[in-house]
Formats: structure tokens, C-alpha cells, sequence
């Protein structure tokens, strides 16, 4: 229908006994178990004004209920998900330089570390690159720190991650519970001691649940 697009000015030159009224569109505030039904046009209030726009609250059904609460957690562990990951990205510090951590340089130092504990060389030639493409100088007995060191590091991310998630998968408000709370320090501290105290419960829940 052509009127439908018709401007003010259009109704006041082709239909000047017509009144326009505005619409006041103003729903009403929910809980979280609560939902609102917006009426058809048909049932709207029409004021002397104004024609205002009609709401129902109705309390969510049981299994409205649980369908939140699954979609809830799942954004919650989302959330860790995407912090988990951001820690990965930023690296980690050692000795006044950031390291890249990816998926793809842990592997490349998991086969360092196993030349090095065969007793072979470790083919870096005596440097490793870090996350700025500073070759930084790096003998074998400090690469395998550092690698000991990065892999306590990523062990601690995903124990926290874990500990985060399943704490997400059963809450009953799982938008409570912090995703950016209870992270490792990601490497060395400013006076240059390990932010990591006690590394080793970390390393052994990567090593049973690296998997996951």
C-alpha cells in the first residue's frame, strides 16, 4: 500500500483530517526467568496522544529455563575459551624478551627438547627468535629452560582454563563467574624471578589432560 511509505507531509496535503500519532514503544523490564509477548497492532493502546504499544511478562517455562541456563554456560566457557587463547597469543616473557607460545612453535620446541634430552644438538644454532624477530642469543643449557619453563607456563593456562570450565558447566549462574580471574603470570616477573612457584601440579595436569 502507497500510504505506507507517505510522509507527515504527504498525510497533511492528501489527508489533512487524518492525525498522526507517534507509537511509544517501551517494554517493560524482565528477570532472568521472565519473558516478554509483544501484542499485535490490533491490541495496542490507542490514547488520545499517542498509541502505545502492549506487553505481557510471562515467567519462562522449565524447559525455557534450562535452554537459557545451557545456552548461559556455553557462553561462559566460550568466553574462557577465547582468554585462553588470548594468553596464548601474547607469549611469554623470558629473560626481558616475549616468546611466541602457538600451537605450532610448542610443537617445534617438544622436538628441540627431545634432541636435547637424546643429546643431540638443538638445530637453533645458538639463538631463538622472538615474538618481535629479535634473534636472541640461547645456548642449549638455557633453550631447555626455557622450554621447561613455557611448558609449565602452558600447562598452568590450560589447568585454569579447565578449572574455569568446569566450574561454567555446572553453575546455576554461570555469567557470575569470572573468565579473566586466576590466569599464570605469563613468564618472569620484573626482578626477574619465575612467576611460576610451583609449576610442577600444572606440567602434570597438562601431560594427563592435554587432550582436551
Amino acid at each position: 500500500m502507497a500510504w505506507t511509505t507517505w510522509t507527515a507531509e504527504d498525510w497533511a496535503t492528501l489527508c489533512p483530517d487524518v492525525r498522526l500519532l507517534p507509537v511509544v514503544d517501551e517494554p517493560p523490564s524482565v528477570t532472568a526467568d521472565q519473558r516478554l509477548v509483544r501484542h499485535a497492532e490490533e491490541a495496542w493502546t490507542l490514547g488520545a496522544d499517542a498509541v502505545t504499544v502492549r506487553y505481557d511478562v510471562v515467567d519462562l517455562t522449565p524447559a525455557e529455563l534450562a535452554a537459557q541456563l545451557a545456552a548461559d554456560r556455553a557462553a561462559k566457557i566460550q568466553q574462557v575459551n577465547a582468554e585462553r587463547d588470548r594468553r596464548y597469543d601474547a607469549g611469554f616473557a623470558f629473560e626481558g624478551n616475549i616468546y611466541q607460545i602457538d600451537v605450532e612453535s610448542r610443537t617445534d620446541m617438544l622436538a628441540i627438547e627431545a634432541k636435547l634430552n637424546r643429546g643431540e644438538a638443538s638445530p637453533h644454532g645458538g639463538y631463538w627468535r622472538s615474538k618481535s624477530n629479535v634473534m636472541v642469543p640461547m645456548d642449549d643449557v638455557k633453550v631447555a629452560a626455557f622450554i621447561g619453563l613455557v611448558e609449565d607456563h602452558v600447562g598452568a593456562i590450560k589447568a585454569q582454563s579447565w578449572v574455569l570450565k568446569d566450574a561454567a558447566a555446572v553453575s546455576p549462574d554461570p555469567a557470575s563467574i569470572d573468565h579473566t580471574a586466576g590466569w599464570p603470570d605469563n613468564g618472569w616477573r620484573r626482578d626477574n624471578t619465575p612467576a611460576l612457584t610451583d609449576p610442577a601440579p600444572a606440567r602434570r595436569l597438562f601431560h594427563d589432560r592435554r587432550i582436551r
